[in-house]
């Protein structure tokens, strides 16, 4: 009988050690991913700036001067969603581009309980469901704001927009519209949400203790979520897209209200009629910068729609018959991301350029101690200049 040859271990003990050597490897990276990959990156630099640029706007809007007007407290409402949104969008578990509710499911656990139950996230959903709550509200009180500026124009002697616009109307409002956002996704949630105990829902080939078995825990089913997944997409359709529609038709109002009123303003050099048409152009180019944002995440979320009703899969992945189709939906997520933070971070300058009032603040809070020294110091030469009138007064007579 044969020897059998020895067993060649050395193959597999070198084995961890073989390192490929990727210069000689015929590899071509995908354009298209690699674009989308700066695009994220870019998204995240435009994030912290976004964050950063919106506490100092925060900063300027509650001093004295600003937050008893009615425009700004609607964008201390706008840039307090603003910075909570674009801080959690930091997490893992936020999808930036998502808006309607979404169960944030705790999928490593979820093969220890029976089918088709999956627990849920408690940490996680707080964070998700704040995250759609204040960017829906950022979106709507912006729209408020161009409303009531729209309609403070077309009728200015109104007394019910006198009553609106005043400042207490305004945070009564922002309250409620808060509360209305919030309990909205909490409707939405609970009806996805059943409690059960651990031990109920617990298999035979999974142990738990007699104590966690007692233990209460929040669930999903799994068939309820898929039955719904449909209509949800149909909602973000229309969150995103009702206002960026009814914004241009505001926006066309307040333009052409504007154009009749300016007629009537052309012999009135007043600085309140001036300081009405700044606020009305602040307005105005907000208005712009939302319309472009909103409009391309709308039609980045029909695009969507499409290609998940057809099956298209040029809409999934850039082949050569479906390289626009993959391109712009790679390349849509991030787009809209970027121009949102592009959108809420220009707040601040266009408040400055178009707004005295903010203008002045923003002296004060920062160069009133160079403002109050020149001030002293004008004090000063003035009182000298008092006492040598006073000196060379009273010296002839002396001299008498």
């Amino acid at each position: 009988m044969a020897t059998p040859a020895p067993f060649n271990w050395t193959a597999y003990i070198d084995y961890p050690n073989y390192y490929y050597v990727y210069e000689d490897m015929d590899y071509e990276p995908n354009p298209v991913a690699l674009i989308t990959e700066k695009a994220n990156e870019l998204n995240t630099i435009c994030t912290y700036v976004t964050v950063i640029i919106g506490i100092f706007h925060f900063l300027v809007l509650i001093q004295k001067q600003l937050r008893s007007n009615t425009i700004f407290i609607y964008m201390i409402g706008v840039v307090i969603s603003d910075i909570i949104s674009f801080s959690l969008s930091f997490s893992d578990i936020i999808d930036a581009s998502i808006l309607v509710p979404r169960l944030v499911k705790y999928v490593e656990q979820d093969w220890c309980y029976q089918d088709p139950w999956v627990p849920i996230d408690l940490v996680g959903q707080i964070i998700s469901t704040s995250f759609a709550v204040t960017r829906r509200l950022s979106i709507w009180l912006g729209l408020t704001m161009a409303s009531i500026r729209t309609i403070s124009v077309i009728f200015p002697m109104s007394n019910r927009v006198e009553r609106i616009t005043k400042p207490l109307f305004s945070i009564i409002f922002i309250i409620f519209l808060t509360i209305i956002c919030f309990a909205l996704d909490l409707y939405q949630l609970v009806g996805w949400v059943r409690i059960y105990q651990i031990g109920d829902i617990t298999p035979n080939f999974c142990y738990a203790s007699e104590e966690e078995s007692k233990q209460y825990i929040l669930v999903t089913s799994m068939r309820l979520t898929d039955r719904t997944e449909l209509r949800l997409i149909y909602s973000e359709i229309a969150i995103k897209f009702i206002p960026a529609a009814v914004y241009p038709i505001l926006t066309v109002f307040l333009f052409l209200e504007l154009k009749n009123i300016k007629k009537r303003r052309s012999n009135m050099r007043s600085t309140e009629s001036q300081k009405a048409k700044n606020t009305s152009t602040l307005i105005l180019i907000m208005t712009i910068s939302f319309i472009v944002t909103e409009v391309l995440a709308a039609a980045f979320e029909i695009h969507t729609l499409y290609c998940n009703l057809q099956e298209n899969e040029g809409c999934v992945t850039a082949t050569l018959s479906g390289i626009t189709s993959g391109f712009f939906l790679s390349m849509g997520r991030p787009t809209t991301l970027i121009l949102r933070a592009l959108n809420s971070s220009s707040h601040p300058f266009i408040c400055t350029f178009m707004s005295s009032q903010y203008r002045d603040t923003v002296k004060t809070m920062f160069c009133s101690n160079r403002i109050s020294r020149r001030a002293i110091k004008m004090m000063r030469l003035d009182n000298s200049k008092k006492t040598d009138s006073l000196v060379s007064q009273v010296s002839p007579t002396v001299q008498s």
